[in-house]
């Protein structure tokens, strides 16, 4: 029987497959949330919006650094880019403020980022939807680079 000899192929990975960053953020942050992540809904609309957010965050220009990571292409913030992105929310959820948004710059494991977020002083009742984001059962989740972008927000209007 003649030798068969059959080409090796090398991509330079393991072969693993790499955990999605985003799937990996999402599992943390709804085993962080407990029984409650049982009544949250992936919103298309929310998702897209922390994707585009995301997306601006990680190609800043040097100038745009020294903004707060919650301002965004134009000087927008989280309320307005939401309700850009056609959401429709609660009214007294002005433009020009952030009822809506936690973000994070981290290169570390996702997993990590996610508990790391919501464990900060400023984003821990959003990550956790408690208080005033009680009634916030949608959410969406961007990432690009090392920055990551959680939005939640309540049924539309």
């Amino acid at each position: 029987m003649p030798d068969l000899f059959l080409p090796s192929i090398h991509s330079g990975t393991s072969g693993v497959p790499q955990a999605d960053p985003v799937q990996t953020f999402i599992a943390a942050w709804m085993h962080l949330l407990g029984e409650r992540a049982k009544v949250m809904i992936r919103s298309d609309k929310l998702t897209h919006c922390a994707m585009q957010h995301a997306n601006y965050l990680a190609h800043r220009t040097p100038d745009e650094e020294r903004y707060s990571m919650h301002v965004g292409i134009g000087h927008s913030y989280p309320n307005d880019r939401v309700l850009d992105a056609g959401y429709r929310l609660p009214s007294y959820y002005l433009r020009g403020h952030n009822n809506v948004e936690s973000c994070a710059r981290n290169p570390d494991n996702p997993a990590t980022v996610c508990i790391s977020l919501a464990a900060h002083d400023t984003h821990y009742m959003h990550m956790h939807c408690l208080g005033g984001f009680e009634a916030h059962i949608y959410y969406g989740v961007g990432y690009a680079g090392s920055d990551y972008v959680a939005l939640t927000a309540p049924a539309e209007q």
